[in-house]
């Protein structure tokens, strides 16, 4: 039992710590400072598919439509069912198209 709650702690706070960065990196985001929160969101040794999309995020802001495109298939793979995922990652590839070089 004691061995239980211990485990137990230790996820809690492991995620309430996971948490605590991901918000913080989701503020950067809102305030417009992506390279801060990019930063912030790739240090995470095992990111989720809510992670990956807001790396996605930052990326898609900062012009970067292909790691915005790698981050969102990510979460699209790790959670599948979320139409979000799926929205930006066509929003993606939209501004991909758009910039794109006819003589490539």
């Amino acid at each position: 039992m004691i061995g239980r709650s211990v485990s137990i702690v230790v996820l809690a706070s492991s995620l309430f710590a996971s948490n605590v960065d991901w918000k913080q990196a989701e503020n950067l985001y809102q305030r417009t400072d992506y390279n801060a929160a990019l930063k912030l969101l790739l240090a995470d040794k095992a990111p989720d598919a809510q992670t990956y999309a807001l790396i996605g995020k930052n990326y898609y802001m900062m012009g970067e439509y292909k790691k915005a495109t790698d981050a969102f298939l990510k979460a699209d793979g790790l959670e599948p069912n979320r139409s979000e995922y799926v929205h930006w990652l066509g929003r993606c590839y939209g501004r991909r198209a758009e910039t794109a070089s006819p003589f490539l």
